[in-house]
């Protein structure tokens, strides 16, 4: 049984101006169960690795993330809907912001929290990969047909300062990355949409209009197949993430035969 939870991100931005931040921690919020935490880092590292030593006070950060914390456990008994978790993050006015808050289904509070933090703020991860092959786009994109104007594309996402590697992308006015994902009841799903849906709002930030597509690829029990449709179109709704279902793929090889332009720059 999972509740709808809300996250958002803590954030070391120094010159708001520039939207150029490090994270520093991730605050997750389950109205349902009265669940209001927040998992932060216990240095300077990343934002020093990001700014320059001489930018970060180190001694200041360590103790407005400490005040933080301690204002979240005494406003924990107030905080008791979205609006007010988002008054909450409004009132984060200097160089600590919270992110706006972003939806998450939620199973164990503790362990989403801890999920959250380490795909988010923890380490800075090697280049995402598409784990899976959908052989009927494999087949189309990797044809004569879509030759110079369907490739493989990395870009940096903003802020996560990680790389999104995917195995097809086309212009049409911006980049639309292309990304297969396999999902399975088995595992934590819920979490691997969240950090597509985390990226897809991060990449909007970049200087070029970049799109995330994603192409899910859904493994359940009949019983369990339409839970998780549901809960993956809340997930992608609310990041505009666009899906393309599996009975939407062949229409959508069609759309990109119509829409996707060459690439002015070839990779060697």
């Amino acid at each position: 049984m999972s509740s709808k939870g809300y996250f958002s991100i803590l954030q070391f931005c120094p010159d708001r101006a520039r939207l150029e931040a490090a994270n520093v921690g991730v605050v997750l919020f389950v109205p349902e169960l009265s669940f209001l935490k927040a998992r932060m880092t216990g240095n300077s590292d990343r934002p020093r690795r990001f700014f320059g030593q001489r930018n970060v006070n180190s001694q200041w950060l360590r103790t407005t993330k400490e005040a933080i914390s301690h204002r979240l456990e005494r406003e924990a008994a107030y905080l008791r809907t979205p609006k007010d978790f988002q008054k909450f993050v409004d009132t984060r006015a200097n160089q600590l912001l919270l992110s706006k808050p972003r939806p998450v289904r939620v199973g164990n509070p503790e362990q989403e929290l801890e999920r959250l933090f380490s795909d988010l703020v923890s380490k800075r991860r090697k280049p995402s990969k598409a784990r899976n092959v959908i052989p009927e786009l494999e087949r189309a994109f990797s044809g004569p047909k879509f030759r110079g104007r369907v490739r493989k594309h990395t870009v940096t996402v903003p802020v996560l300062d990680r790389e999104l590697r995917v195995p097809y992308a086309y212009m049409n006015g911006s980049v639309n990355l292309i990304r297969p994902q396999e999902f399975k009841e088995d595992n934590d799903f819920v979490a691997r949409a969240s950090v597509l849906a985390t990226e897809s709002n991060f990449l909007k930030k970049a200087t070029a209009p970049i799109k995330l597509i994603v192409v899910p690829d859904v493994h359940a029990t009949v019983s369990k197949k339409d839970d998780m449709h549901r809960a993956l179109r809340e997930i992608f709704a609310a990041s505009e993430v666009r899906p393309v279902w599996e009975g939407e793929r062949s229409s959508f090889i069609e759309e990109v035969d119509r829409d996707a332009k060459p690439f002015e720059v070839q990779e060697k």
